[in-house]
């Protein structure tokens, strides 16, 4: 049986981490093993994995060092453990704390990389949690909903990689079983030798210019230039509580991150025969992103070069 290193990057989540655990150790799947990554937290995680948890293999990082550099610090961790393997039925799962997950998320995903051996990763539909009684601390509870949060993402006109379906409500019209540009990172299913395919080095998978946003896109697009597939299964049901979102200074924050970082992304994967073909549009997102460009000028040498590495054995025209 294939195994399945489940990836957790974690700061401050006690609030969630046990929900996301406790679906991973419900699994119907067998060979798992769970990895987490610290990110200074100042909560209890330490405790909660020793106490509950005493299986998992952690990392605690004295700072925070992005989601993208704790990612590659897990599967660092997994591709050792695999050496004598063949990758090729071998699997990351990455998971965000904010997530939960049907009993058979693994098993379908698995089953369907399994399936067809093109796909570099594959993701499922996940649905919203909602909060109800929030100012009741003891009725307080978090609902799973019929909203969608992402059945896989596309490219759109304006050249931003946009959650199919994101707010409508499930009526099973995306049950198709079909590709998709990208999956989320949120709940991402990737073959461990796609990563090692397209990672810029041996230590670096996830590229950790992008911090903690976007970096799943940006893996993504590596993937489809390299071309291996990117799946959508809709039988591999999730839910993601997305309020941690709603206070104005994380927003504000965040919203800063994802411009710069959309910019490196273009930056770094659009082809000159797309981005020639997007010109308007591209000067557009230029006049209205200056901070992010401003914001990006350090990286843009680094991203230069990979951006040629990437595109000088592309095998797509994306």
């Amino acid at each position: 049986m294939a195994n399945v290193s489940v990836h957790i990057v974690a700061r401050n989540a006690m609030g969630s981490l046990p929900g996301i655990v406790s679906a991973v150790a419900q699994q119907t799947y067998e060979d798992v093993t769970i990895r987490i990554a610290d990110n200074a937290s100042s909560d209890k995680i330490t405790s909660f994995l020793r106490d509950e948890v005493p299986g998992a293999r952690a990392i605690r990082n004295a700072r925070d060092i992005g989601t993208a550099s704790a990612q590659n610090q897990l599967i660092r961790m997994a591709m050792q453990a695999w050496k004598n393997s063949d990758l090729d039925d071998q699997f990351v799962l990455m998971l965000d704390t904010d997530v939960t997950m049907e009993p058979n998320v693994v098993s379908a995903l698995v089953c369907k990389m399994q399936e067809d051996k093109t796909l570099g990763a594959v993701g499922g539909k996940i649905l919203r949690m909602f909060d109800e009684n929030i100012q009741d601390e003891a009725l307080h509870e978090r609902v799973q909903s019929d909203h969608i949060d992402s059945v896989g993402s596309v490219l759109s006109s304006g050249l931003d990689l946009v959650p199919r379906g994101a707010g409508e409500i499930d009526a099973e019209q995306y049950d198709d079983d079909t590709a998709v540009f990208a999956v989320p990172g949120s709940m991402m299913l990737v073959r461990a030798s796609a990563l090692v395919k397209v990672r810029h080095s041996e230590e670096e998978y996830m590229d950790k210019h992008f911090g903690s946003g976007d970096e799943d896109k940006d893996l993504s697009w590596r993937l489809q230039h390299a071309g291996l597939g990117i799946g959508y299964v809709p039988g591999a049901v999730a839910y993601r509580y997305r309020g941690v979102f709603q206070r104005g200074e994380i927003h504000a924050l965040q919203n800063s991150e994802l411009r710069r970082n959309r910019f490196l992304l273009l930056f770094k994967n659009l082809t000159f025969t797309r981005a020639l073909s997007n010109f308007p549009r591209l000067l557009l997102l230029g006049t209205t992103s200056a901070g992010a460009f401003v914001g990006s000028l350090s990286y843009l040498p680094k991203m230069w070069s990979r951006r040629r590495e990437i595109l000088s054995n592309t095998s797509t025209g994306r």
